[in-house]
């Protein structure tokens, strides 16, 4: 084969590979749109090499949508994956039109009851892959998506009666407005000591007076900001300060590789 049709060859195989790894999906929501037919939830899909299967991670994106916080996202996707997990970034605000949920305490309530069953829909389409281990599969939230996961560990939410619960579940400075006991899988919450925004002493409060019989740990990060993981993340929103704190982002990815290695098998 003459020498430029093998490196033709060669970059068409790199090519069809990276984008058998990460693919755009689309999936049916059990929630309804406004019309009243079932929302077609949107996600990007990402996995290791190979054929499986793999324990996975469904990511959740802050209030401000999947779109703004894509350069957080896709950096902890590509890191979950070189230890071995697939991923799905899953869009809960793209497929409803909705920009963000940054500003307004009862539309973030009720976007974070909403993206429950989102979660839901999410793992139960990461199952039916083949490339997927249905029993290992566990969820990664930021903010607003952190604040979600924490509902969706909750029993008491209408959904736990008809969905098997995730693995574990992971939680980067999320607001923390319920006890978190009764819960229906491990839980890990990172916060931010200096965070104005979403305060980390909240989070401390709600955390059960006694044992648990799941494990739950919460670690505060001394002068750490919110989106302290972030890295090149220095700006100010709505009079809250967003800070990269390599330290503290350093030890979050040590935190979070050993809590999921601990809980996916």
């Amino acid at each position: 084969m003459p020498k430029k049709y093998l490196i033709l060859t060669l970059l068409i195989l790199v090519i069809t590979t990276q984008f058998s790894l990460a693919d755009s999906v689309t999936f049916k929501s059990n929630s309804k749109g406004k019309d009243g037919k079932p929302i077609m939830l949107a996600g990007i899909l990402n996995k290791p090499d190979g054929n499986g299967p793999f324990p996975a991670v469904v990511l959740l994106h802050g209030c401000s949508g999947l779109e703004k916080g894509r350069p957080r996202i896709e950096s902890w996707s590509s890191r979950l994956v070189d230890w071995g997990y697939a991923t799905l970034q899953l869009d809960s605000f793209g497929p409803r039109n909705v920009s963000n949920s940054c500003t307004d305490k009862f539309e973030a309530f009720t976007m974070a009851t909403i993206r429950v069953q989102d979660t839901y829909d999410a793992k139960n389409f990461l199952a039916e892959l083949s490339f997927i281990d249905r029993n290992q599969i566990s969820l990664l939230g930021w903010s607003h998506g952190g604040y979600t996961a924490l509902y969706v560990l909750l029993k008491q939410m209408k959904y736990q009666s008809k969905e098997s619960p995730f693995k574990a579940a992971i939680a980067f400075y999320p607001y923390c407005d319920m006890p978190l006991y009764n819960l229906n899988a491990p839980l890990l919450i990172l916060s931010g000591e200096s965070d104005d925004w979403i305060q980390a002493k909240y989070c401390s409060e709600m955390m059960p007076p006694e044992q648990s019989d799941l494990e739950i740990i919460l670690k505060i990060y001394s002068g750490a900001y919110h989106n302290f993981d972030w890295e090149g993340m220095d700006e100010v929103f709505e009079g809250h300060r967003m800070l990269y704190d390599p330290i503290a982002a350093k030890d979050s990815i040590v935190q979070v590789k050993s809590f999921l290695a601990k809980y996916l098998r």
